[in-house]
């Protein structure tokens, strides 16, 4: 054994910003957006969650460049603070470790670190320096498509069509207002081919789109409730992913 005083110990927070925040909307807010970073540490801030104050909001929010999440969590008042970076390798255990804890949590935020004391548990992480993308910029403002649908019925779709999908994860989706349906497939050249239809309500124009079954699958957790609306700004151009009554919480891809 050794001395326990040869351990080194935790760095001090000094002159932070301090506020309370419900440690399981905490967790919420970060498990909803943080597979959405980016794996690799090219770019370091892509590789982070960002939490930043909007109005009488918490925001969360991860992108890689291809996807996007974006999580608000209403909470008491807060106080003006710069957005933080966490490293989204933290990210991942800041959740396991605070995972069914109940009560508030107090973040306290300085230039270079965040500081979360829950009861006798406190976790201090680094903070990355870096400049986050202006995400708002890529969100669409209006839609040629819209189409919500049924959540179970889009995960039991997601399941048979990516037993057959490619090495790309690709499926392809063929929006029908006439049928009112999504049509689904997928095909592999080893082991054959899918298709399947979603009874969907659809407004505006049909449309054909194709994308990685992956990258919709990883943010369905994180929609609430039993439907799922598409928003479709036309082809070739982003898929923005909400839950039709509850707009907390938006996917891009």
């Amino acid at each position: 054994t050794l001395s326990a005083e040869d351990f080194p110990g935790l760095p001090q927070v000094d002159n932070p910003t301090v506020f309370d925040i419900d440690t399981e909307d905490f967790v919420g807010g970060l498990r909803a957006v943080w597979y959405s970073s980016a794996t690799t540490s090219i770019k370091p801030e892509l590789s982070s969650v960002r939490v930043y104050r909007d109005g009488e909001e918490l925001v969360f929010v991860a992108t890689d460049g291809f996807r996007l999440a974006e999580k608000k969590i209403k909470t008491k008042s807060l106080p003006d603070f710069s957005h933080i970076l966490i490293p989204v390798k933290n990210v991942g255990e800041i959740i396991r470790l605070l995972e069914g804890v109940t009560g508030d949590a107090t973040i306290s935020v300085d230039q270079g670190q965040i500081e979360i004391k829950v009861d006798a548990m406190r976790i201090v992480s680094r903070t990355i320096d870096g400049v986050f993308p202006d995400y708002r910029a890529i969100i669409p403002k209006e839609y040629s498509t819209e189409s919500k649908i049924l959540k179970q019925d889009l995960l039991n779709t997601l399941k048979l069509s990516n037993l057959f999908s490619d090495s790309f994860n690709q499926i392809n989706f063929s929006v029908s207002k006439e049928d009112k349906s999504i049509k689904a497939s997928s095909k592999n050249k080893d082991l054959g081919e899918h298709q399947s239809e979603i009874d969907s309500s659809v407004t505006g124009e049909d449309i054909a789109v194709q994308f990685n079954f992956k990258y919709l699958s990883d943010c369905l957790p994180s929609v609430k409730g039993d439907n799922v609306q598409f928003s479709f700004a036309g082809k070739g151009r982003p898929i923005v992913i909400t839950n039709p009554t509850d707009k907390s919480f938006l996917y891009l891809m």
